[in-house]
């Protein structure tokens, strides 16, 4: 009930973006599996929209290092509503703070007409096999996610092709979920690459085998 409490309430908050962070991160630290995490998370993606100014002030936070930033700097660009400053954060950074700012791309598309381009542009050279798995996993995640929002078949089927060339494991992952919840939109030799590739999966992993499992 406190939980449900606080989430109600973070929107509507006057804070300072450091003190707002500490509170979210004690209660998604708190959080059990009841679902509760989501809520937070989603309560400051609501503050950070309301705050644009607090959540650049959290991006320049993430850009110098901040640890407590770098975990909430997806939200935070959002929030701050600057296309140009999260394709910064894919370009010039590694590790987490790439990843956020990878995730936080299909939430900005709408800035205008050619956003959509312009981050396709930019997500799909991370989808090669020379990329770091999780990094290029995102990347095949964010550019789903954008053809939800627009029409990018012809390039979504090409970032699929790229990450079926010798995927990891988080990789294979997403192309299981692509196989599970999109195949009914692609090309059948596009359905067939990805059969390919899931064939190498681990049978130990079996989240993966699962949502394998789900989409035969």
């Amino acid at each position: 009930i406190a939980q449900s409490f606080f989430c109600d309430a973070i929107p509507q908050l006057s804070a300072q973006s450091t003190a707002m962070m500490q509170c979210c991160r004690t209660l998604i630290d708190k959080s059990g599996a009841d679902g509760s995490t989501s809520l937070v998370i989603a309560a400051f993606g609501k503050w950070c929209e309301a705050n644009p100014k607090q959540s650049l002030g959290i991006v320049d936070l993430a850009r110098e290092g901040d640890a407590l930033a770098i975990g909430f700097v997806t939200l935070a660009l959002q929030g701050s509503n600057d296309l140009s400053v999260a394709i910064e954060f894919v370009r010039q950074f590694d590790g987490l703070r790439r990843v956020g700012a990878i995730r936080a791309l299909p939430g900005l598309v709408h800035k205008s007409a050619t956003a959509g381009e312009t981050v396709l542009s930019t997500l799909e050279p991370l989808t090669d096999k020379s990329t770091d798995d999780v990094v290029r996993a995102s990347a095949v995640r964010a550019v789903l996610d954008l053809m939800r929002a627009g029409s990018f078949k012809e390039t979504v089927e090409r970032v699929i092709d790229n990450a079926s060339d010798t995927p990891g494991p988080h990789t294979l992952h997403t192309l299981a979920e692509i196989f599970w919840l999109h195949q009914a939109s692609l090309d059948r030799k596009i359905i067939q690459k990805l059969l390919f590739a899931l064939a190498d999966v681990d049978p130990s992993h079996t989240s993966t085998i699962g949502t394998i499992d789900m989409g035969l």
